[in-house]
């Protein structure tokens, strides 16, 4: 027979349900095999109501801490027609006891049933209540919610640790994931690399040389076009180069322009064949000119009254030379150029061009004219540029059938003519530089000329004693009233050159003094200055004169 709640085969002498632990009375009729005719008339309750009769409403609620106690005992079954009608938590208690029993009475299964698989075993249909339902499915709801997470969190680990050793190889051996698509797959493109640097450096040698660096990646290389497609690899992101100036610079160069302009040309290279073009900026190297040295003549405009005159200068024996664009390479010797030139009455002109391998063009022009030979004229010796004199005496000699005359200065010219000698007296009576011009001209010839300068100077010991200190600062500030006094000033010397010295002062100020004596004293020594104002203008602009230094 079956069980009424549970649908599950019983014995028909069974007084309570071996499953659920429903009781029977011996007058409440069983479910009969699936053949029975289930059209029978309802069998007689146990009770006035009946347990499953009654709805989940009618039910009494008892909390679950309300409930009566439950001994583990189960009493002894009464009498059919007394049987108390049990609580829902005793049936489900009295069930759990029945299932024990069953199971303690169940003879074993041998290890091949017992190790079948959970799901290869039959089991058998259960009714139960609508809260048991929930909370088992709640249950079965949070088991499977925690292996779900189980099962996600171990796939996070999973996948982490993949993507952790996977990253790994690819930076150490790709720099990155782009790069190991592009290089292993051929997904996307090169990036456009940064901008080269040039950094101008010297060689160990002393010879300047380029420092070229592009920023890669490895196993890309960097292939530079313009030094004759020279490969180099990049380490640490870097791919370095070095290259002198002179390998830029061609053997055969005919401008002038010793700076030179190069461009770059230089690409990154992948495995795959693919290339991308690094920016350079333009730069300009320093070439060399041409040696061209120890030119003769001096000037580029040269007068001189000989019929010829001689080209020279140094240069390197591999030197090219051009005169007037003939090429005269010929007349180099030992490192040195010597052409005679022959001159024509007036202006005679010239285009030099020294050549050499990688160097610049050297061009000179020159103007050489050609005059009348002068009229001889010159003093018998040196004459000195600095005297105590007032009316110094200078002797000389002229060109026979010459005239002697005086162009400019103060002083009595005598002239024999007879042994064409002259006597020239100057006049010096004032202190200071004094400019003279003598003449002598002559038929056929040019006329010559005989220049000289001469400063006089007060006798040194009666000048020193006559000069008075002088405030540099009111002589700045207020020249014109200082012209012509002897003065004495001290300070330092703070610079020389051209025969200028410029003396500095306590006070802030510093004056240039113009000395032609003997220098007898260094930048930053401690001297006295005794001259005086020959000149000064509205503008506070001044002439000062050093006739004595002295430490």
């Amino acid at each position: 027979m079956r069980c009424p709640r549970c649908n599950a085969m019983v014995e028909d002498s069974a007084l309570v349900c071996p499953e659920c632990g429903l009781q029977f009375s011996e007058t409440e009729p069983l479910i009969q095999a699936e053949t029975e005719d289930f059209s029978a008339e309802e069998p007689e309750v146990l009770s006035d109501t009946p347990v499953d009769s009654v709805s989940e409403e009618e039910q009494p609620a008892y909390p679950e801490e309300q409930l009566p106690p439950i001994s583990d005992e189960i009493e002894p079954e009464a009498e059919e027609e007394s049987a108390p009608v049990l609580s829902r938590r005793a049936r489900a208690e009295a069930a759990e006891a029945a299932k024990r029993e069953k199971r303690e009475k169940k003879p074993k299964k041998s290890k091949k049933v017992a190790r079948e698989p959970r799901r290869k075993r039959k089991k058998e249909p259960q009714t139960l209540s609508r809260i048991e339902q929930k909370e088992i499915d709640a249950k079965r709801k949070k088991r499977n919610r925690k292996r779900a997470w189980l099962i996600i969190v171990g796939l996070i680990l999973v996948l982490g640790l993949l993507f952790f050793f996977a990253n790994n190889y690819v930076q150490s051996h790709y720099d990155s994931w782009s790069q190991m698509l592009r290089l292993e797959f051929g997904i996307g493109s090169m990036p456009t690399p940064e901008k080269a640097t040039v950094e101008a450096i010297t060689n160990a040698d002393g010879k300047s040389a380029r420092k070229i660096t592009v920023k890669g990646t490895s196993p890309d290389v960097l292939l530079v076009k313009s030094l004759e497609n020279q490969r180099v690899t990049f380490v640490n992101g870097v791919a370095t180069i070095t290259v002198p100036d002179s390998y830029f610079i061609p053997k055969e160069i005919t401008t002038t322009e010793t700076a030179y302009p190069i461009s770059l040309d230089m690409v990154i290279l992948d495995n795959r064949g693919n290339e991308v073009q690094v920016p350079c900026d333009t730069f300009t190297i320093d070439i060399p000119q041409a040696q061209a040295s120890e030119i003769n003549p001096p000037t580029d405009n040269y007068e001189t009254s000989e019929p010829n005159i001689t080209l020279s200068f140094k240069c390197s024996a591999d030197s090219t030379i051009y005169l007037n664009g003939e090429k005269r390479s010929e007349d180099i010797s030992g490192g040195s150029f010597s052409l005679s030139l022959p001159l024509n009455m007036g202006e005679n002109t010239f285009d030099l061009e020294v050549r050499a391998p990688y160097s610049a063009v050297n061009k000179h022009h020159f103007v050489i004219n050609r005059v009348l030979p002068a009229a001889s004229i010159a003093f018998n010796g040196p004459i000195g540029q600095r005297t105590t004199e007032a009316r110094p005496r200078l002797d000389g000699k002229f060109e026979p059938g010459a005239t002697v005359s005086v162009v400019s200065g103060k002083g009595k010219l005598s002239v024999d003519n007879k042994n064409y000698t002259f006597t020239y007296i100057c006049d010096l009576s004032e202190l200071g530089d004094h400019s003279f011009v003598l003449k002598a001209s002559k038929a056929g010839l040019r006329d010559g000329e005989l220049k000289f300068t001469i400063e006089r100077i007060p006798d040194s010991t009666s000048y020193v004693k006559k000069c008075k200190d002088a405030d540099a600062a009111q002589v700045v500030n207020n020249p014109k009233s200082f012209v012509g006094k002897a003065l004495c000033f001290n300070g330092t010397v703070q610079a020389m050159e051209n025969q200028k010295v410029t003396i500095g002062f306590a006070s802030g100020q510093t004056m240039v003094f113009t000395y032609k004596g003997a220098t007898q004293y260094a930048v930053g020594d401690k001297v006295k200055v005794y001259g005086q104002l020959l000149s000064a203008n509205d503008d506070k602009s001044y002439d000062a004169r050093a006739f004595f230094v002295m430490k």
